[in-house]
């Protein structure tokens, strides 16, 4: 069993707008040091090439040679210069750390960004939850094990969800913002086709997160705080409109199978 479904893009990038005063803004793009998608020859072999009769898809080492993605460092023009600065390596995602605005070659003013310090795992490493979301549970050992129960290996992880995600932003003037999130929730569901709302025995944690406050600080330390609410009548006003669903296929005896269930894989073991 396999998680690869390859979409190969080669995308433009933007190089200049001129404006109709005549002024022309450059971007200026650079390669990034991130963590990519990683996949071997023999997966690319497997998974990829087999199904592919034309002799002329791109090979694995094409493939890899453009397996890498371009950040955005500068945007130029006759009145201004703002430069983009990163946290990047080849072991974490890329993340934008600072906008900065430049007169000559002195910084003006510069804003900066801080994330939450729990890392992401690697792309497809099977550590997510119904919805996609990271949830810290590696269900990779239960694929392709008949009648085995996932749903406890996708079930949202409010804490790990909250991996990487932005949580201030610190202005010129020396104020700054700071965010705080929590987990989507719910109390009703609605039933499949008749989209009827029902109850839930419980309050339940759904894939992704909302705003839960946002507070403002001054830069002499004056705090204003604002909170959110999704709720009606002290309960949580979420409603899931169906139930996650995933299939799993795979061939025994050649027959091919094709099972869809409600919250949970069975995986039918390729033969």
């Amino acid at each position: 069993c396999t998680n690869y479904n390859f979409h190969f893009i080669i995308p433009s990038y933007l190089k200049s707008i001129r404006c109709a005063s005549g002024d022309e803004l450059t971007f200026i793009t650079e390669d990034t040091d991130e963590l990519r998608y990683s996949f071997t020859e023999y997966e690319f072999r497997k998974y990829v090439l087999s199904s592919k009769a034309n002799d002329n898809y791109p090979s694995y080492i094409q493939i890899q040679s453009e397996n890498r993605y371009r950040k955005l460092v500068r945007i130029s023009g006759d009145c201004r210069d703002i430069r983009l600065e990163y946290i990047e390596d080849s072991m974490t995602r890329l993340k934008l750390s600072a906008v900065a605005f430049y007169k000559g070659n002195e910084r003006d003013s510069c804003y900066t960004f801080a994330y939450d310090e729990t890392p992401l795992p690697p792309y497809n490493s099977r550590q997510t939850d119904i919805w996609g979301y990271y949830n810290g549970k590696d269900y990779s050992s239960k694929l392709g094990n008949f009648g085995n129960n996932l749903n406890e290996d996708r079930s949202p992880d409010e804490e790990k969800m909250m991996a990487e995600m932005l949580t201030r932003i610190t202005y010129p003037t020396g104020g700054y913002t700071l965010y705080e999130y929590e987990a989507h929730r719910y109390l009703k569901k609605a039933l499949p086709f008749k989209f009827t709302p029902i109850l839930c025995e419980k309050e339940e944690t759904a894939g992704g997160l909302r705003i839960k406050s946002i507070t403002d600080i001054t830069s002499n330390g004056v705090p204003h705080i604002r909170t959110f609410e999704y709720a009606e009548g002290g309960c949580s006003s979420g409603i899931l409109c169906s139930e996650p669903q995933c299939h799993a296929e795979g061939t025994c005896g050649g027959y091919t199978y094709l099972g869809e269930y409600q919250g949970y894989f069975e995986m039918f073991t390729i033969m």
